[in-house]
């Protein structure tokens, strides 16, 4: 955005719009690519049942033959469930702030606390975006270097540690976070389309 740009925003704008650009915010992006990075995030769960059942032999031998030790019950699927949520929850909160900056008069002091709302929320998609990040970077780390994956364990990383608490399959883990990133991209453009 240039100087002009921001001019007019802050002498002609809407009260969210110069509250965009004067409060101080942690994350300096617009509403919708708050929302984008939190469907990104729960996208990016598409890969960790894929390369987890690419290398279900690899876990057998590390951890044994429990039940469907390569998909079910591992902690870095439970980590990456919890993101899941984490990030899915965040996201409506953020489609509903475009929901209500898009249809209601907002007063300075109303669109001065929804960006600082915004700006809280997106700690909590970036919280949830990291747990769905490590799970599928763990998961793909041992879809390419197997050999990275037997060292790890020898050094007690142990990457494909099953879960004692909760038996989840990655492939419903996985299956989750894309139809929770069509949900929200769906919400998105339906409230988009409301204005």
């Amino acid at each position: 955005m240039d100087d002009e740009e921001v001019s007019r925003r802050i002498v002609d704008g809407e009260p969210y719009q110069r509250a965009e650009l004067t409060v101080r915010r942690t994350f300096p992006l617009s509403l919708g690519q708050k929302i984008q990075v939190a469907s990104g995030a729960l996208a990016a769960s598409v890969v960790i049942a894929p390369a987890l059942f690419l290398r279900r032999g690899l876990i057998r031998s590390i951890e044994g033959t429990g039940p469907l030790p390569e998909t079910l019950g591992l902690v870095i699927v439970t980590l990456a469930l919890l993101g899941i949520l984490t990030t899915f929850a965040a996201g409506l909160v953020l489609v509903r702030q475009e929901y209500v900056v898009s249809r209601r008069s907002l007063t300075a002091e109303q669109a001065r606390r929804l960006v600082r709302v915004e700006d809280v929320v997106m700690w909590f998609v970036l919280q949830g975006a990291t747990f769905i990040l490590i799970a599928a970077a763990a998961a793909v780390v041992g879809l390419l270097s197997p050999d990275a994956v037997e060292r790890l364990y020898g050094y007690g990383v142990t990457v494909y540690q099953p879960s004692t608490t909760f038996g989840i399959d990655a492939r419903l883990v996985s299956g989750l976070g894309v139809v929770l990133a069509a949900v929200l991209s769906g919400a998105w453009f339906r409230v988009r389309a409301l204005v």
